[in-house]
């Protein structure tokens, strides 16, 4: 579940966090299960504000440089040479296979989501 309507509805994750909490939990807590980008948002823009850098930095020089994973990085640097060996991502089913994402034609976050990006 996420409330984004379009990428570029928000200025900043801490935006969209803001956005989530106004907009209030889809169902009473404890009472059913159900996978939400909002929480993932949610949480990424706390990690921004305790950590005092954006979310990709954070995630780059705390959990991927450690690991020695030079390949894994947040997608949303059109500058960042390793974007073109992103594999495009489509949608449909037999015969109605479309292109969803190409990741040649740039970056489609504006800046790094705790649910997507990397």
């Amino acid at each position: 579940m996420t409330i984004m309507e379009s990428v570029d509805l928000y200025e900043t994750l801490f935006d969209l966090a803001n956005a989530v909490g106004a907009r209030g939990p889809e169902f009473e807590p404890d009472s059913r299960f159900w996978y939400s980008d909002a929480g993932a948002e949610a949480l990424g823009a706390i990690v921004e504000v305790i950590a005092g850098e954006p979310l990709d930095h954070f995630v780059q020089e705390e959990l991927l440089e450690p690991l020695g994973m030079t390949d894994s990085f947040c997608y949303h640097d059109d500058e960042d040479p390793r974007r073109t060996r992103i594999a495009s991502m489509f949608m449909g089913g037999v015969g109605q296979w479309k292109r969803l994402i190409d990741p040649a034609a740039g970056a489609l976050y504006p800046f790094a989501w705790g649910s997507q990006s990397l």
